[in-house]
């Protein structure tokens, strides 16, 4: 059976159907989007884990989410795994997501996984502070704009 890291080490973008078993550690509120054709849709963010690692899961088939509550552990087939721009799971409508046996996840795996799908605020930062901030780091920014050039 595949596992999270034999994932993550093989290639992306492609349709797997070997089955690979996971513990759903967070669920994460659903975002909208439109898509080409007008049609409107959401998508969730799910925080998986197994035995070893981590790994975000997108949902576009909000059918699918019924198995996917916090503390299941399930059986994902015909997903689609992407590298970039990090490693995730795509479930789409023809992805296969069914209730299993299960596992037993670390507590520290059970909480990375869960801040995957609810990820904590951004720290507030004064706007004098913003240039100072890591890069490709989170920052809420509160201040007063008092001039905007181009």
């Amino acid at each position: 059976m595949m596992t999270l890291t034999k994932l993550k080490a093989g290639k992306s973008a492609k349709p797997y159907t070997e089955p690979v078993k996971v513990k759903v550690c967070g669920v994460g509120s659903a975002s909208n989007y439109t898509t080409d054709k007008g049609e409107d849709k959401q998508t969730v963010l799910v925080g998986v884990a197994d035995k070893d690692t981590v790994m975000k899961v997108v949902v576009y088939d909000d059918n699918k989410l019924v198995s996917m509550t916090v503390g299941n552990a399930v059986m994902l087939t015909n997903y689609i795994f992407k590298t970039t721009p990090e490693p995730m799971i795509i479930i789409t409508a023809k992805s296969k997501v069914m209730r299993t046996a299960s596992i037993t996840v670390k507590d520290e795996l059970r909480e990375e996984a869960a801040r995957i799908a609810n990820p904590p605020p951004a720290a507030t930062v004064p706007l004098s502070q913003v240039k100072l901030s890591p890069v490709k780091s989170l920052v809420s920014v509160k201040g007063k704009i008092v001039s905007v050039s181009f």
